[in-house]
């Protein structure tokens, strides 16, 4: 093998090794700062899966699952949840007390065997930037 071809494998490995675990990263890097929800609403764009479990829980008139194979997914308009309600520069679960459990544990989550937060959170994001500065 070549020099040239050697490099391009290296390259190709190192791309692919930062695009698995540049969240984790990310994550990692976060992980001991304190949590303040800045109810921007950015967690409410994720796709969230819905258990049966919060299925059960949620009860409302409002058609909310959307169906792709065997998963069951919550709604979303305009690229939001459905049960988001946008008040200004703040945003509020209309759901907040039966919202699925996926939605009560962001941004907790466990990066590199430790427990830490999403680094997509927004909260974190205006505090990373802020210490950067």
């Amino acid at each position: 093998m070549d020099v040239w071809t050697a490099l391009n494998y290296s390259l190709l490995i190192f791309i692919i090794f930062w695009i698995v675990v540049r969240r984790d990263i990310k994550s990692f890097m976060i992980r001991k700062q304190n949590f303040n929800c800045i109810r921007c609403g950015k967690c409410c764009r994720l796709l969230v899966e819905l258990s049966q479990e919060d299925i059960s829980r949620i009860k409302t008139d409002i058609d909310y699952i959307k169906k792709k194979g065997k998963t069951n997914w919550m709604k979303r308009v305009n690229g939001d949840c459905i049960f988001l309600r946008r008040s200004g520069e703040k945003s509020k679960c209309s759901i907040y007390h039966t919202r699925p459990n996926i939605c009560k544990n962001f941004p907790k989550r466990k990066a590199l065997g430790k427990k830490t937060w999403d680094s997509r959170c927004w909260a974190f994001k205006e505090n990373w930037l802020l210490k950067r500065l």
